[in-house]
């Protein structure tokens, strides 16, 4: 087991997880600019990242009625996500080289469970949209990528 193996113990593994999770949001979230030539990860992930939005763009086009149809499981799961999500700690944005991979102040940090701000950000406030809800549309596509 890990305690056995390392000098980890259980609530200092915990403690690593939650600090990396309030790092993490959908909202705003793209891949770090790559800070030089070799810099591979960077170069790779967005690469990938610009194909993953070609793909969920292309998806959006094709089942755009199925999805503006089925919002109210969107709202739900985007309910679901902050009811869930872990307490929002801001970051000092001025010790990293690239902010694109943070979960930024700028972000919509609602209340959660507990009455502090939450890490997650809403994919929605709605019920039901229609294809002219253009922020709502992007925000599901961003979280899907």
């Amino acid at each position: 087991s890990v305690p056995e193996g390392s000098a980890a113990v259980v609530a200092t593994i915990g403690s690593i997880l939650r600090a990396g999770m309030r790092q993490m949001n959908w909202h705003g979230f793209s891949p770090r600019a790559p800070q030089a030539t070799n810099d591979r990860y960077a170069h790779a992930a967005n690469l990938y990242w610009g194909v993953l939005t070609r793909y969920v763009d292309y998806y959006f086009a094709e089942h755009m009625d199925a999805i503006v149809a089925n919002w109210a499981e969107v709202k739900m799961m985007s309910d679901e996500l902050v009811a869930h999500s872990i307490r929002y700690v801001q970051q000092e944005e001025d010790n990293y080289v690239d902010t694109n991979e943070l979960n930024k102040a700028s972000s919509e940090h609602p209340e959660g469970p507990y009455g502090a701000p939450v890490s997650l950000s809403p994919v929605t406030t709605k019920s039901v949209i229609t294809k002219d809800d253009k922020t709502d549309i992007e925000n599901l596509k961003q979280m899907c990528r």
